[in-house]
């Protein structure tokens, strides 16, 4: 059945954020290739990470990752991402891309909620 009850009058929820970072603002996606990369690039899985990220055990890698792989998920070329996550996670106090990797990662695991058509134009 289509029409689960389950799923009636929930709100819709989806993996892409845009988010400002560097100097201006970008569409990030973290979709299952990518949480698959992610997870052979840091040798754990997207969850562990997410964790990671609300405590202190995060590395630099980790928040340079989400962030790359979450630009190519948005629609950036590889070189585009890998060029605005040097200039802005490397060359940059990492703190100030904490946030956005862990945005980004939440997004993709919990999702975040579809504004309504609505409240949009409302």
């Amino acid at each position: 059945m289509t029409d689960d009850i389950r799923f009636r009058d929930k709100p819709k929820r989806t993996a892409r954020v845009k988010l400002f970072f560097g100097d201006d603002e970008h569409e990030f996606v973290l979709k299952f290739e990518q949480l698959e990369e992610l997870q052979d690039k840091l040798d754990q899985g997207p969850m562990r990470t997410l964790m990671n990220f609300e405590s202190t055990d995060w590395s630099p890698k980790s928040v340079f990752e989400v962030i790359r792989l979450g630009l190519i998920g948005g629609g950036k070329t590889p070189a585009e991402a890998f060029a605005l996550a040097k200039r802005y996670c490397v060359e940059r106090p990492l703190g100030e891309s904490l946030p956005v990797a862990g945005a980004v990662l939440s997004a993709a695991l919990v999702g975040v909620e579809v504004e309504s058509e609505e409240s949009a134009n409302g």
